[in-house]
């Protein structure tokens, strides 16, 4: 799914590129010095590409994938859990998928 929807290497310039094109980029919200929203999956991409990624992220939670936060702990206390799933081990698969190009 992540390989047809990439096309191929030459597409992005860098992983981060193939993460944004997927969505899983955070979107800050901000209003002023008084708002400041938690962030959020910028949605701004494939929801297929997403709906594709997160059943292997629940899979990977428990595995060590390089230096990737797991629910372990790694990340600081009160972070909700879709951010780990999400914006941590989702971005992370694009990552080793971006590389194993």
């Amino acid at each position: 799914m992540l390989l047809s929807y990439f096309g191929g290497p030459q597409r992005f310039g860098q992983a981060k590129a193939a993460a944004a094109f997927a969505g899983l980029d955070p979107r800050h919200h901000e209003s002023g010095t008084s708002v400041r929203g938690k962030p959020r999956l910028s949605k701004i991409g494939h929801a297929a590409l997403r709906k594709a990624l997160y059943m292997p992220a629940m899979v990977a939670i428990p595995k060590p994938l390089g230096a990737a936060p797991s629910a372990s702990g790694s990340l600081p206390p009160g972070k909700p859990p879709m951010l780990i799933i999400s914006a941590a081990m989702m971005r992370k698969l694009v990552h080793i998928v971006y590389m194993a190009y």
